[in-house]
């Protein structure tokens, strides 16, 4: 066994000598899979820590004015609530795959050594894809803080209230069905998010909409404007484009994860970790609540929540905070107790709410 040929060993070499993941030739494969996937998680503000476990994010907004008499003195506002501080979750989370080195050696090609890279990278930024989305449901079900200052700080939208609630429980829309009539009253829902946001002195660009793949399938064959029920986008008029799909395909094509619908300024985006069925426990429309789930609740922000009925998520990116220590870093180990080869990965990320008001989310039940 003493001359036994390492399988991270490059084959091309005359030498098998160690093969070390750390360095930077593999590396690009881990890091282009792993962002790769990253798909809703780029959209939300981001910050990197280098030192500690938590950072802090500046929340801009409204700030108010008033007037004072001659004579009077005043001084500056607190401003500690126009900072939220977001911290790292308890523990990284970790993947790995464990060799047995008489089987590995015979298959000495760096294909092989990259094919396990790039799926351990895969299984890594499944997870923090689908975090990225429970983060967001949470804020979506976020209310102010009661001692917040209500002309400054606001909770997530309240459909049933028709406001943006302070204190009060957050009701999302459940007619959202993954169906035609879904399809058009989501259109319609949007419109009315719209113009709830720039009643609110909120600018609406920079939208994005993330729906199951059901539903986008049932918008893409909308493909146009209907007026049916009471709560749908209507009849668009003579200055408008009536196309949702923008880039109008033969039937025969298929629309990939990177192409949008457009509607009202709005990207509406398709994601295949929605129900995830076959990823296991990293789908998102998913009762985590659930006894025995690991992940229910993590330090910093609560994201023990049922989505299970979750068919659409609507924000600006500024809803989140998203916080990382590291990216996905990978190491080589040999086991003390036999002669396999261990390979580990591990990313560490954290993330909580910083503007309940810019998102909200539709329900199908």
């Amino acid at each position: 066994m003493a001359n036994q040929v390492n399988p991270f060993g490059d084959a091309t070499q005359a030498s098998p000598t160690r093969y070390d993941l750390f360095i930077d030739t593999y590396a690009p494969e881990v890091q282009a899979q792993y962002q790769y996937n990253l798909f809703v998680n780029r959209m939300v503000q981001q910050q990197m820590i280098d030192s500690g476990t938590s950072k802090r994010f500046m929340i801009t907004g409204r700030i108010g004015s008033y007037k004072h008499n001659f004579g009077d003195s005043f001084y500056g506002l607190d401003m500690d609530q126009a900072y939220r501080t977001i911290h790292l979750d308890d523990r990284p989370q970790a993947t790995g795959v464990e060799y047995e080195d008489l089987v590995t050696m015979i298959e000495q090609v760096p294909a092989v050594r990259a094919q396990y890279t790039v799926q351990m990278a895969d299984a890594l930024s499944s997870w923090v894809e689908v975090e990225t989305l429970k983060m967001l449901y949470a804020a979506a079900e976020t209310t102010a803080d009661s001692n917040a200052d209500a002309s400054f700080y606001r909770g997530s939208y309240d459909w049933t209230a028709g406001d943006f609630a302070q204190t009060d429980a957050i009701d999302h829309p459940t007619d959202v069905t993954e169906d035609l009539a879904g399809a058009q009253l989501l259109l319609g829902y949007i419109d009315d998010y719209v113009v709830a946001l720039e009643n609110e002195g909120i600018p609406a660009t920079g939208l994005n909409c993330v729906v199951s793949p059901k539903l986008w399938q049932e918008l893409f064959k909308l493909d146009t404007l209907i007026s049916s029920g009471s709560s749908t986008a209507g009849n668009v008029s003579i200055y408008a484009d009536m196309n949702i799909n923008s880039n109008p395909l033969s039937i025969s094509e298929y629309y990939d994860y990177n192409t949008p619908l457009r509607y009202n300024g709005v990207s509406i985006w398709k994601h295949g970790l929605w129900n995830g069925a076959a990823r296991g426990s990293t789908g998102f429309a998913q009762n985590w609540t659930s006894a025995g789930n690991p992940q229910a609740a993590v330090s910093g922000e609560n994201r023990n929540l049922d989505a299970t009925n979750v068919s659409a998520l609507l924000f600006k990116g500024d809803a989140i905070g998203f916080v990382s220590k590291m990216g996905p870093t990978v190491k080589v180990e040999t086991p003390s107790r036999t002669d396999n080869e261990l390979i580990r990965a591990k990313v560490w990320i954290g993330g909580g709410t910083l503007k309940p008001e810019l998102v909200t989310a539709f329900k199908k039940a």
